[in-house]
Formats: C-alpha cells, structure tokens, sequence
C-alpha cells in the first residue's frame, strides 16, 4: 500500500514538528516487495506540500521491483559469501567439517 502526505503541516498522520525540523512538507512511501514480503521502503520526500503527483508514484512504482530484488539478492549473496567463510579453511579454501560442525551445533 503506497502512503502519502501532501502536507505535513495538515496531516495528523504526520509528527508536523519532526517534519518540520527536516524542512519536509509532503512525502510518499512505498513498500519494497520481493516475492510477496515486505522487506523495507522506498520514501521520497520535497520541502514542498503536494509536490507528488499520481505520474510520479507510478515511477516509483515501477522502480521498487527492481530495488527490492536487488536488495534481496545483495544481502541474499553477502550471507552466502559469509557462510563460505565460516565454513571453509582460509588458506585452502577447501570445505571445514570442524567449522561446519560448530555451526550446527
């Protein structure tokens, strides 16, 4: 579900102050989705209340596909390359039953 606010000041959603002290007036928020999970949020925002039209959210629509799949791979790889490091001899970098043993436990 995408969230806007055209204007801080107005919106009781908004904490107005917060939003102030950052020089925000209205933002949007979308969820960053891959493969139905929510695993975080794209949020623009402007120092200028009703800045975002529906054109603009459309954009960024379309774009969080492509960053939720990257996030997920990058942290997907990151604990991958971390597991290989964990479980294999550095200098021959052949497979540790030790190191695998102490993860399983």
């Amino acid at each position: 579900e995408v969230l806007s606010s055209e204007d801080a000041e107005t919106d009781p959603r908004v904490n107005a102050a917060a939003c102030r002290s950052m020089g925000l007036r209205s933002m949007i928020v979308l969820p960053l989705k891959y493969n139905g999970v929510t695993i975080g949020v794209l949020k623009a925002m402007s120092s200028k209340a009703r800045k975002f039209r529906q054109k603009d959210i459309d954009l960024l629509g379309m774009l969080t596909d492509a960053v939720a799949a990257a996030m997920y791979f990058a942290v997907k790889y990151e604990s991958d390359e971390l597991f290989i490091r964990a479980t294999h001899d550095s200098m021959t970098g052949l497979g540790s039953l030790q190191k695998t043993e102490k993860i399983v436990r």
